[in-house]
This record gives C-alpha cells, structure tokens and sequence, in this order.
C-alpha cells in the first residue's frame, strides 16, 4: 500500500503538515508515517550527559501524542511513528527509502524564530535533494478535495509513462482535474522543443484551451501568482531541474519564493 511520510519538527506549522497529511492519506487510501529527526542544535548541550536520550523520549511523546491526536480525527487510518537522531534531511531521505514513501510532506515554517533559519536548513535542503515529490504546507492550507491542481511547466519534461501515472496519482488523491500553465519572458522565449512539450501536455492530459495558458510576463513570479490568485487551484506543482552550477539558484528564486507566499501547497517533483 502506498505510504505517506509526514515529517514534522512539533512547530505549529509542522504539526499542521502533519494533519493535512493525514486528511490527504485518507482520501488517498494510503498510509501514513511519521518522522521527527532531533539532535542538539547547540554543541554545548551535548556535553551534558544523557541528552541524547531525553531528546529521543520527547521525540518518541511527541509523536505518540501526535498519532493518537490523528487516529481520534481519522480511526480507519494506519498510523507508523519514526524518531531518528541526525540532520532532518538525510533522517527523510532514509526512511524515505526504507519504507518506499511516495510523498513527503512538511511545513514551511518551523521553531525558529527566523522562518529564514528553518527554511534554510530544512525545506529548503529537502527541495534541493529529496529524491521523492515533496509537499510543502503553508500554515493555513486546509486539505479540500475536488478542484484544480496546477503545474507550472518550464516545459523541459515532455510526458512519459512514469510522470503521466503520477499525475494521474494526483488527480485521484485530490479527486481533481489538472491545468497546465507556462510562463515566460523576453531573456526565456519559447523554443520549438518547448512548444511540442507543451501540445504534448495538453493531449496527453487531456487539457481543453482553458486548462492549458502561457503566459507572457517580465517576471515568472509575477506570472505565477497572478495564476493563483485568478485560478486558485488546490496545489501548485513545480519540477526541480538540474542546471549545474545555476540549480543552486533555481529554487531559491523560484520554489522557496512560492513557498513563502503561496496559500496553497507546494508540490515539488524531483528531476526525472
């Protein structure tokens, strides 16, 4: 069966992910697991004996807490808990493999008292590295079933077997049909392989003219959020792309943007 990994560092914002992962594991008829990585972030602590150990009770309580909190909300549901010491990135992307997660989910806002720290050290990293789609929650999406997810397309991927049965997937879990935009720019015109992705996107999907836009803009942001706001679609989906030395950039300016101010979830796809 599939599974759902919820990975949480018990902030409100990482709580609420949880929930909301919850809420998509049971309309999805999946299962779903729970993660909380811990380790002393300040290195004086770790000279006072045993911490480890507490950490990894209260991680284990609060997970425990956790799951009976979503068993009560949700009780057909098949709940796993998993407390691991380590960084939260590499924690994930083990278990990610162990249990052969489909999706990931977390917040984008966490116990720092700068969003910027915590985004930086974890979202951030699992958008860079996770090798699984990952789902980034804002603190007030609730999870709705039935509507519009949207992909915004650079239009490199063409569609394939694999990425079509994922959207597919998608559509399912959120009983939702797709749209397909595409923005660009004077310093980005449409070259001919991107317009046949683009016709590709629409038949293979499906699309009618109004499920599928470009849209010209001088700034891909801009273009992007006038789509949320106009469209409103249940979840935003973006690929992750390898541009060598410029992928260090490419989610910064583009996915951590989104995810800062975007009302809906993130769907981050790993690169194919």
């Amino acid at each position: 069966m599939t599974t759902i990994l919820a990975a949480t560092d018990f902030s409100e914002g990482g709580n609420h992910a949880v929930f909301y992962a919850a809420a998509l594991a049971h309309a999805a008829g999946a299962n779903l697991m729970l993660l909380h990585a811990y380790k002393a972030q300040n290195s004086s602590v770790t000279l006072f004996k045993g911490i480890n150990e507490v950490l990894e009770q209260d991680a284990k309580s609060g997970l425990e807490g956790l799951k009976e909190a979503v068993l009560q909300q949700y009780p057909q549901l098949t709940v796993a808990a998993h407390a691991a010491f380590g960084e939260a990135p590499a924690v994930v992307g083990h278990l990610v493999k162990e249990v052969e997660a489909a999706l990931v989910v977390t917040g984008t806002r966490g116990k720092s008292l700068l969003d910027t720290l915590f985004f930086g050290s974890t979202s951030s990293q699992l958008c860079k590295d996770c090798q699984t789609p990952l789902l980034l929650v804002p603190p007030k999406a609730t999870f709705v079933a039935a509507g519009q997810l949207s992909y915004a397309t650079a239009l490199r991927e063409a569609p394939n077997d694999a990425l079509l049965a994922q959207f597919a997937q998608y559509a399912q879990w959120w009983r939702s049909q797709w749209r397909l935009v595409h923005v660009y720019g004077d310093d980005c015109s449409l070259s001919p392989q991107q317009e046949q992705h683009f016709q590709a996107w629409k038949t293979a999907l499906q699309l009618s003219p109004e499920n599928s836009r470009m849209l010209y803009r001088d700034d891909i942001l801009e273009g992007l959020f006038e789509h949320l706001e106009s469209e409103r679609p249940l979840v935003l989906a973006i690929h992750r792309h390898h541009y060598g030395l410029l992928e260090r950039f490419f989610v910064p300016s583009v996915g951590e943007a989104l995810a800062r101010k975007v009302k809906v979830p993130l769907l981050v796809l790993p690169p194919q």
